[in-house]
């Protein structure tokens, strides 16, 4: 009988999709709390640069309304969309990953696509 090897990708998913909030220490929970409410600032922040206006513009014209934030407006478009607007934003002002205590350089591309997702199906903040 052969057995077929998860990737890292498999195991790694595997894992977050069975992780229920209460396993998830409070030290923990408070610290991605402060890094994701530090990601959508400094994004709320870049939503107003240029470069962010771009985004904005490309996504409009490229892309599909839906459900989700863009930040900095009353507009809302496909999760993919958003989260596109969002990341740019978040790093146009280069401020993103002050309050991490980690040692990845991820909120700015993470946070905005998690917060698209969770806006399109409905998921709770846990």
């Amino acid at each position: 009988m052969t057995t077929t090897k998860k990737s890292t990708v498999e195991v790694l998913s595997c894992w977050a999709a069975n992780l229920s909030p209460q396993a998830i220490p409070d030290v923990v929970r408070q610290l991605a709390r402060t890094c994701f409410v530090d990601t959508v600032g400094v994004a709320i922040a870049g939503s107003t640069t240029r470069l962010a206006g771009i985004a904005r513009t490309i996504a409009t014209e490229r892309c599909c309304n839906g459900v989700s934030t863009v930040f900095g407006t009353q507009q809302r478009l496909s999760a993919q969309s958003a989260a596109f607007v969002n990341g740019t934003a978040a790093h146009a002002l280069d401020f993103d990953d002050n309050c991490y205590a980690g040692f990845v350089h991820g909120s700015a591309v993470i946070a905005p696509a998690a917060l698209a997702v969770a806006e399109k199906v409905g998921a709770s903040g846990s």
